[in-house]
């Protein structure tokens, strides 16, 4: 074959591959949208590694059960890309949100609906012995048409894991749904995690981005709406579990009973009965035992001068706002057994009793 012809096929090959690459990129644009700085840990069920992000939706394309990709870059020349199946209506508002990693979650710009096969829906299966449907992990319902409520009902109908799961759920009676971190060794909903550690993600934030979850790795908040809808489900009462990693090792845990957040409209006001704690660690309270309605305030809305702008948002009791924990401290105070201790790592946990 002769130099020139060579040359001709070559140039003929490059002119398709750009040509394809345009469409593909093109596609993509029109098919998909887009939530820079939002990822999701839930329901992936295929991972690629690519040197192009615009591959990432592609793979997703050649999927019909895929729904939506989460897209990070991990290096200069390499991107990680995670499908999701079962994801259908949702948008940026139900995924976390973080600033200091380059990801962002790519979804299906289009009108499909939940599946529906053999009288089951999310691919369940029908039991043809019970004429009942067999549903995969993270729904449930008579025919599978649902999310969990939250993440003792994950647990309690076979969710696989241990340790720290994330699930989508839609809690009763709400028409949010929203992925949230759960502890699946006892089944509880996280609502938030901090480890003092330089480049983490900022508590230092306004009430809409309170609102909804945010952070990643060990700095998570679940996000106020979804918090409100978990322990607005009507029948169930829950109570939380600060716990505190001091800087010495110890490790430390109140609880607070009946704890409940009111709507938006009331500022997602936190209310609870009282102060549980083991024997010799009275002189606890950090967050204010019996407190009620107290409202959440940030720097863009403040209650009585709390927060500064240089503090995370809280329900703030005037006696206690040392010991918010999203506060801007190197190291976090909470109140033990009555003396101001420095915290390495704290959490608290919603559990649900009933």
């Amino acid at each position: 074959m002769g130099r020139e012809k060579k040359l001709t096929i070559k140039y003929y090959l490059q002119f398709i591959i750009a040509t394809v690459t345009w469409t593909v990129f093109d596609c993509a644009r029109t098919n998909y949208f887009v939530c820079k700085n939002h990822y999701a840990s839930s329901r992936i069920r295929q991972t690629f590694y690519v040197t192009r992000r615009i591959l990432c939706p592609v793979y997703c394309g050649r999927n019909k059960w895929c729904r939506a990709v989460t897209v990070l870059k991990e290096t200069s020349d390499q991107y990680k890309c995670d499908l999701h199946d079962g994801i259908y209506g949702l948008g940026c508002e139900s995924f976390p949100h973080v600033e200091t990693l380059d990801i962002r979650m790519i979804f299906k710009n289009d009108s499909a609906t939940v599946p529906l096969d053999n009288t089951c829906y999310h691919g369940g299966t029908l039991v043809p012995t019970s004429n009942e449907c067999a549903c995969p992990p993270g729904f449930t319902g008579v025919q599978c048409e649902r999310y969990v409520y939250d993440c003792k009902e994950a647990k309690e109908t076979g969710m696989p894991g241990s340790g720290l799961v994330s699930v989508l759920m839609q809690p009763q009676n709400s028409n949010y749904a929203f992925e949230a971190l759960c502890n699946f060794n006892v089944g509880y909903d996280i609502i938030m995690t901090r480890r003092v550690e330089p480049d983490k993600p900022s508590f230092i934030r306004t009430f809409d981005q309170y609102k909804y979850p945010f952070g990643f790795d060990e700095v998570i908040w679940m996000g106020l709406e979804g918090l409100h809808a978990v322990t607005s489900q009507p029948g169930h009462t829950f109570h939380i579990q600060t716990y505190c990693h001091t800087v010495d090792g110890a490790h430390f845990s109140v609880y607070y009973d009946d704890f409940s957040i009111a709507s938006e409209t009331q500022k997602y006001a936190m209310s609870n009965s009282g102060i549980r704690f083991d024997p010799g660690n009275e002189n606890s309270d950090g967050l204010g035992s019996g407190a009620s309605a107290v409202p959440f305030c940030t720097y863009d809305q403040p209650c009585a001068n709390l927060p500064t702008g240089e503090d995370g948002g809280w329900w703030f009791l005037s006696s206690k706002a040392q010991y918010a924990m999203t506060n801007s401290k190197s190291t976090p105070l909470w109140l033990i057994r009555g003396t101001d201790t420095g915290c390495q790592y704290v959490s608290i946990q919603l559990i649900r009793n009933t």
